[in-house]
């Protein structure tokens, strides 16, 4: 009896111990999947994080260089440079011109303090383009400006030019 005794404490210790060791399983199973799960969540956030703060450090860029803008609007302001205090003519130029005039016009659309040129357009050939836009031939060119109508002198270094642009002068 002693013996049928002593093997269902162990037969009821051993069923207790492997009912616990299936609850411990599933326990650990649940715990390791919720431990997985949160990882994951940590490292979204991580990375949300760091995106945040990069959002953050190109706001505080753009606000820097919003303020610059501000600053240098103001000083153009308290300079006279706003587009009330500036005049702006348009050039358009397209003729024969001889070298000497051909310097001049250049000159001219230089920048200073009180003037500004700016170019949209520079074409220079040594004859005047067709219809299409194409400069002609050197020799047709030469017999046009040989025609009676032309004059009949080849003025030499004749040359064609075709300026556009804006000329912004202060008021």
């Amino acid at each position: 009896m002693e013996r049928n005794l002593r093997d269902r404490r162990y037969f009821i210790t051993s069923l207790v111990l492997c009912v616990i060791l299936v609850f411990g399983s599933i326990a650990l199973s649940k715990s390791y999947g919720k431990w997985n799960q949160l990882k994951k969540t940590m490292i979204a956030a991580r990375r949300d994080q760091a995106w945040l703060e990069s959002i953050k450090k190109e706001i505080v860029r753009a606000q820097r260089l919003v303020n610059r803008v501000n600053k240098f609007a103001e000083e153009a302001k308290v300079l006279g440079l706003t587009p009330e205090a500036w005049k702006i003519y348009d050039v358009d130029i397209q003729e024969k011109v001889s070298f000497p005039q051909l310097v001049e016009i250049l000159q001219q659309t230089t920048t200073g303090l009180n003037y500004y040129f700016e170019p949209f357009n520079l074409y220079l050939t040594k004859s005047e383009p067709d219809k299409e836009g194409k400069a002609k031939a050197p020799d047709a060119a030469l017999e046009e400006q040989q025609s009676p109508q032309h004059g009949g002198e080849v003025t030499e270094g004749d040359m064609y030019l075709r300026l556009k642009g804006n000329f912004i002068v202060r008021r």
